[in-house]
């Protein structure tokens, strides 16, 4: 495991009853960007997450699957 540069940005698919939405954390900037083709605003549990990221973005790791 290797962790995140902090100045790379995150892409994270994110499907809910098989509507994909994507997220993109930025943490060197300290934002989110959030698409989701029909609108909808990110749920609760989703933003907690992303707000987990911005303050502190070496929680994540990069995990090779290979």
């Amino acid at each position: 495991m290797e962790l995140i540069d902090p100045t790379q940005l995150i892409i994270f698919p994110y499907n809910e009853s098989a509507h994909w939405m994507l997220t993109v954390i930025d943490s060197y900037e300290g934002q989110c960007y959030f698409f989701d083709s029909i609108g909808h605003d990110p749920r609760q549990n989703l933003k907690e997450l992303i707000n987990s990221v911005l303050v502190n973005p070496n929680m994540l790791s990069i995990v090779d699957i290979m």
